[in-house]
């Protein structure tokens, strides 16, 4: 992945991710999540939305704010901001 090479993961591997997991919680293909949808528009309660955010610190190995899927709710926000931060901290 063209991402990790500095330890670093990029906005589409994020968004990946992230359509992965949700997917999962909905039983469909990553395909068919749409990565501009608000979270809560695929019914995702705050449990999912917990596992999901869980799921993201395990994989950037840092935590993150309870808060931050409503402060960025759509894949593509969410992705953006996260890697802004990865890079900040990378330099």
């Amino acid at each position: 992945m063209s991402g990790e090479k500095s330890g670093r993961l990029s906005v589409e591997e994020l968004q990946s991710f992230i359509s992965e997991r949700i997917a999962q919680w909905l039983g469909t293909s990553p395909e068919e999540v749409d990565r501009r949808v608000d979270f809560t528009d695929y019914s995702l309660d705050s449990v999912a939305l917990a596992s999901i955010s869980g799921e993201l610190e395990v994989r950037l190995g840092r935590r993150l704010p309870p808060s931050l899927l409503w402060e960025y709710p759509t894949i593509e926000r969410l992705s953006m901001h996260l890697a802004q931060l990865i890079d900040e901290e990378q330099k």
